[in-house]
């Protein structure tokens, strides 16, 4: 089996500026688990990813409301560890 079978399309993506209310909601419409954000949207221009864990550790379990908090303060930052979607997973 290769990578690209487990990956699943369209990338779900925020802007830096983006507030982690609207990185969450992104991932419920979108039915994701994690978001990239990337300056205009675009993958090219990735700065960071958030994921579901982000933001309960460094939002919700500090009392943060996630409507004023940016998602460029809780992102694991760019570069990104990425695989060829053609690599086995074998």
């Amino acid at each position: 089996m290769k990578v690209r079978h487990l990956m699943s399309y369209p990338i779900a993506t925020v802007r830096p500026e983006a507030t982690v209310q609207e990185a969450i909601l992104r991932m419920v419409s979108e039915g994701k688990g994690s978001v990239l954000v990337a300056g205009d949207g675009l993958l090219k221009e990735a700065q960071g990813i958030v994921t579901i864990s982000h933001i309960f550790i460094n939002v919700f379990a500090k009392g943060l409301d996630p409507g004023v908090v940016p998602v460029s303060t809780i992102m694991t930052p760019a570069p990104l560890v990425t695989i060829d979607p053609d690599a086995s997973t074998t």
